[in-house]
Parts: C-alpha cells; structure tokens; sequence
C-alpha cells in the first residue's frame, strides 16, 4: 500500500496518464465493455441491479478523474452516463 498523501490534482493527473496513453485506452475500452451500460437496471433482481452499478460507478469515476485533470482526451464518446 502507497502511503504517500496525494493531493487531488495530482490524483486526477495519475488517472489521465494512466487512462489516456495506447495501453489504458486499451484497458480502458475492455472495461467499458464488460462492465459499463447505460441501464444497469436488472428486473426482479435488486442485488444484480446493485452490483452492476457498483461496477458501472468504477468506470465513471475514471471518466471524471480524467476530465478533472483536463485531458485533451475525450473519453465521452467511449464512456457515455
């Protein structure tokens, strides 16, 4: 575990290098794919519903460190809300 206190600047800069470059875009992709719809919603299935959008949730946080960052990336159109 990392126990160096980083500030949320600079948190937001690890993101957009790490997501923004050939490879995270590649990972960044794959995750989408398999864990980002626009409804996470599964009828009569309160706890699938829930997990999903856990996972969902991960994938939008991303998006939002690396827009914060103000990357010149657009991850909208790979990852829509």
């Amino acid at each position: 575990m990392i126990s160096k206190k980083v500030t949320e600047r600079e948190l937001a800069s690890a993101y957009s290098r790490l997501f923004t470059g050939e490879t995270g875009l590649t990972v960044l992709e794959n995750l989408v794919s398999k864990y980002h719809r626009r409804s996470s919603f599964v009828r009569s299935d309160p706890h699938e519903t829930s997990f999903k959008e856990g996972a969902r949730s991960v994938i939008l946080h991303i998006r939002a460190m690396v827009k914060k960052h103000g990357s010149h990336y657009d991850l909208e159109n790979l990852i829509d809300e």
